[in-house]
């Protein structure tokens, strides 16, 4: 399996993820496993050498919590923006690596395998992102009725990380910001305004995102 020799991560930690119910900023949770789920989030970046540079942006109150969290020189720790958009297109301001791989802070059970992977696709690739097949049928709906069933298995469900060059997202990032456009996810951009077909990496269900207060349980 060929590997990018450097990349730079961004790992986002500045959200409150209000939905879990928590009176704190979820990524300060702590595991059964034992560690925070930004220490979870964390982890394989820390332990790949390839990994020369990991920004990670936090809400402005809590900058000094994150640096606390883990220390490591290669970690940097940026003031986050209002939106994960914001916070992204911040981050990448910092960035030193011709390839950025960017994380969400509450997804704590990335494996290295899921890692290599997508490091493999991105010798050949300008984006790329780990995705699951979706099982369930989905629906489409309006105003409470059906409008359509799309074909399943045409549908993934987007992870993170996702990889990119990073002057191509540098570049969407800002066309973007310009043309005043929101986004869910950097795949978005990098299909918008970068002119690319984005590279699907199958992935694991268990690099799941902790979202709600069932996430902290299981």
């Amino acid at each position: 399996m060929n590997s990018i020799p450097n990349y730079s991560a961004i790992v986002l930690a500045a959200g409150q993820g209000t939905r879990t119910g928590l009176a704190y900023n979820k990524v300060f949770y702590r595991l059964p496993e034992g560690c925070t789920v930004l220490e979870g989030a964390l982890r394989p970046f820390l332990m790949d050498a390839a990994c020369r540079q990991i920004v990670v942006t936090a809400h402005p109150g809590e900058m000094e919590e994150v640096q606390a969290l883990v220390q490591d020189s290669r970690i940097r720790v940026v003031a986050g923006g209002d939106t994960r958009q914001d916070s992204v297109r911040q981050a990448l301001e910092a960035v030193t690596e011709p390839v950025v791989f960017i994380h969400d802070g509450a997804r704590p059970y990335l494996q290295a395998r899921e890692l290599e992977k997508l490091k493999d696709v991105m010798t050949r690739e300008k984006a790329a992102l780990l995705a699951v097949p979706v099982t369930d049928t989905i629906k489409e709906v309006h105003e409470g009725r059906i409008t359509g069933t799309p074909d399943r298995r045409f549908l993934y469900a987007a992870q993170t990380p996702q990889a990119f060059d990073t002057e191509l997202i540098r570049s969407c990032h800002e066309a973007a910001r310009e043309q005043g456009a929101s986004v869910t996810d950097d795949c978005m951009l990098a299909e918008q305004f970068g002119g690319v077909q984005v590279a699907v990496v199958e992935s694991d269900p268990g690099n799941r995102k902790i979202t709600t207060p069932a996430d902290l349980e299981q």
